[in-house]
């Protein structure tokens, strides 16, 4: 598996199904900020998938599922069928979405249950605050760019405005550590979000007492 983002407002999307699963498709690509996004009921006429190049298809039982896969690999397009992965050329991670800070887990298909996990558990430590955070650092970004900061020089700035503001502070809080309290409450923002990162398997586990798949 290879991470990526796609750029919605710019890349033809085409939706293709009727049902609950196409329903919660649409509702993450709205949130996504799609401006190119068409959707289908039922499979269309090849000549209306013209420029599209990536179809995300679902509510269709199998053989239906497996032709319309066929046809649209015919037409030179990246296809996702869901919950059948061998009609998968790409897969949809578990999304937390706070404004232009997305966040994604992915299993591989192995546990879809701990991607859910550790998505609620993300939920839950960057709560809808984190957008207008987001927006706040991006624009203090663009002020030390205008000013000629080089790429190091937005470094610092950036780890000394979240030391600052203290947003990171409860990362730690929620870190598990033999040692207990605040001890690196002052740690370096990069450090910390790299030592949680490491941790988020067993603060799953923590946090929902245990893991089924």
């Amino acid at each position: 598996m290879f991470p990526i983002t796609l750029d919605t407002s710019l890349l033809p999307i085409a939706v293709i199904g009727n049902g609950e699963a196409t329903h919660r498709r649409l509702q993450l690509f709205q949130a996504a900020g799609a401006k190119h996004l068409t959707h289908f009921k039922a499979m269309p006429e090849d000549t209306a998938l013209a420029g599209f190049k990536v179809a995300f298809v679902a509510d269709f039982d199998e053989a239906t599922s497996v032709e319309i896969y066929n046809k649209l690999k015919a037409l030179g397009l990246l296809v996702n069928i869901e919950d059948k992965r061998p009609l998968c050329d790409f897969h949809v991670p578990a999304i937390v979405r706070r404004g232009d800070l997305l966040m994604t887990v992915s299993t591989n298909a192995q546990s879809p249950r701990i991607a859910r996990v550790l998505r609620q558990y993300l939920e839950k430590l960057f709560p809808p605050i984190w957008a207008e955070r987001i927006a706040e650092i991006g624009a203090k970004r663009r002020e030390w760019r205008e000013a000629g900061l080089d790429i190091p020089a937005l470094a610092k700035n950036t780890d000394k405005f979240l030391e600052t503001k203290g947003w990171l502070v409860h990362l730690e809080n929620n870190l598990p550590s033999s040692r207990g309290g605040n001890a690196d409450v002052a740690i370096q923002p990069r450090r910390l979000l790299s030592r949680w990162i490491a941790a988020l398997p067993m603060v799953a586990r923590n946090d929902e007492g245990s893991v089924k798949c």
